[in-house]
């Protein structure tokens, strides 16, 4: 006893396989998709966050140096005791800290050399105010040499004329 329909339904139960296993595939294909965005957006976002850190330390690694740059700086207008060693070593780190800065892969590179900038300008500021500071004291030691000779000679003048007399 056989169905009089049978390729029918042979055919009809292959296109509900084929349709069941296209559906279930879909089915499978998006709960995988959504379990591999949220990685792959988690992992930019790692990625993200391991930049945002790495530049952090890098702008606290500048802003260390340029705080030491701006302790020197001021401490050799206190009368340091050799300032040209002092102005040669804020040199020589302010060349060091503007090699770091091409160096590294820094975000706002335009700003850190513009820092650099304004500290070298500062030094350069310093060492005029030192050099002005230095013929200011210059001047009141002539000036007191020619009050001290103008005495003396207003000294000799008196005993000139007291023994011209």
């Amino acid at each position: 006893m056989q169905p009089s329909n049978t390729p029918e339904r042979k055919r009809a139960f292959i296109i509900f396989l084929l349709l069941f296993v296209v559906s279930a595939g879909m089915v499978i294909l998006l709960a995988f998709s959504s379990v591999q965005v949220p990685l792959k957006q988690n992992q930019q976002l790692r990625e993200q966050m391991d930049n945002a850190d790495k530049d952090r330390e890098f702008s606290k690694k500048i802003l260390d140096q340029m705080t030491d740059i701006i302790n020197m700086l001021d401490s050799i207008n206190k009368k340091a005791p050799n300032p040209e060693i002092l102005n040669g070593e804020i040199s020589d780190r302010l060349s060091k800290m503007n090699l770091t800065v091409n160096e590294d892969s820094a975000y706002n590179k335009e700003l850190y050399h513009n820092v650099f900038f304004i500290l070298s300008e500062l030094q350069t500021a310093r060492k005029d105010m030192r050099r002005c500071t230095a013929t200011g004291d210059e001047i009141a030691m002539w000036k007191k040499k020619y009050e001290d000779v103008n005495n003396q000679l207003e000294e000799y003048k008196r005993n000139y004329n007291e023994r011209a007399k």
